[in-house]
């Protein structure tokens, strides 16, 4: 069975572009931002465990939120989370609310 260099590369180069696409559609998975309903929930669970749900304090450090991030609302930051991250921290809050009496 002999492969010509043409076909060789032909193939190679086909299963490169389908990692690359493979690749690519897994980064847009993972950078999916959290949904309007996340962040309605997450308002909800920020304010039933005592967080300002307005202006971002020092306690959302505790959540995650960067210096920079705590400079801007609450709302701006959980909307330019990642739903991955949203959902994490929907987890979090629910945990720690059952923890609590």
């Amino acid at each position: 069975m002999t492969i010509h260099c043409e076909e060789l590369r032909d193939s190679r180069s086909h299963a490169k572009f389908r990692r690359s696409a493979i690749e690519l559609t897994n980064a847009k998975e993972e950078t999916q931002m959290a949904s309007p309903k996340q962040v309605s929930y997450l308002l909800r669970l920020l304010d039933g465990a005592g967080y300002d749900t307005r202006f971002m304090s020092s306690a959302y450090k505790e959540l995650g939120a960067t210096m920079s991030e705590r400079k801007g609302s609450v709302e701006g930051w959980l909307t330019r989370m990642s739903g991955t991250d949203a959902s994490h921290l929907i987890d979090r809050l629910k945990k720690d609310k059952a923890v609590t009496p």
